[in-house]
């Protein structure tokens, strides 16, 4: 019996084949640990930034690297310069805080394709949360994209005063630049509520590489 020879072009058409079966299996992977990692639920482990007298809460979803907790933590920072207490969590069913002790409130999640943490979302829209001045704040790379910020503003009742913001980075600057924006907007608006979505451009910072434009 004789073997039947393979040609040049069959064998590399069925390499082509194992190549893209790989690649496929490797982004598929890819993809499952992403997005399982933004609607992962974590145990509560509460950090707590400053000692002033005007009390805020973060609650946020770490992504996958360290981009979404390096701008908590940058966040809270600028916060505890203006004399706030900060309290740093994440969205769990074990938080037992009581949102009217907080004078400002403040929610951040990572958007991969698109999507923004349910276990955010679930927590936020478990809450009974009126007249509050509210903090938003997303991480990703396309920062022209606003559809995540105008969901989670849709989680909040007209009673709430909403500032909202899409970074790249952790760049103290541009966190400084935004609740300097939002502080604008509560003394303009005092008591009435609203939304407000700062554009990071506008900044005069670049939101991914924290450059200085010119």
């Amino acid at each position: 019996m004789t073997k039947k020879k393979h040609t040049l072009g069959f064998k590399l058409v069925m390499i082509a084949f194992i190549i893209l079966g790989i690649t496929a299996l490797s982004v598929g992977g890819w993809l499952f640990s992403v997005m399982s990692g933004l609607n992962r639920e974590h145990p509560s482990d509460e950090v707590i930034f400053g000692e002033g007298s005007k009390q805020a809460l973060i609650i946020y979803q770490p992504s996958n690297n360290e981009t979404t907790t390096n701008v908590t933590m940058e966040l809270a920072k600028q916060l505890a310069d203006q004399g706030y207490r900060v309290t740093i969590n994440y969205p769990s069913k074990e938080l037992t805080y009581d949102l009217n002790g907080f004078d400002l409130i403040a929610f951040g999640t990572p958007v991969y394709m698109s999507r923004i943490s349910f276990q955010l979302e679930s927590y936020v829209t478990n809450q009974s949360i009126e007249n509050k001045s509210i903090l938003l704040f997303t991480t990703g790379m396309n920062l022209d994209q606003w559809d995540e910020l105008k969901q989670m503003a849709a989680w909040f009742g007209n009673s709430n005063q909403v500032d909202a913001i899409k970074v790249g980075k952790a760049e103290p600057d541009l966190m400084k630049w935004f609740l300097e924006q939002s502080r604008q907007n509560w003394d303009k608006y005092k008591n009435t509520g609203y939304i407000a979505f700062h554009d990071a451009k506008d900044s005069g910072i670049d939101a991914i590489t924290g450059a200085t434009m010119k």
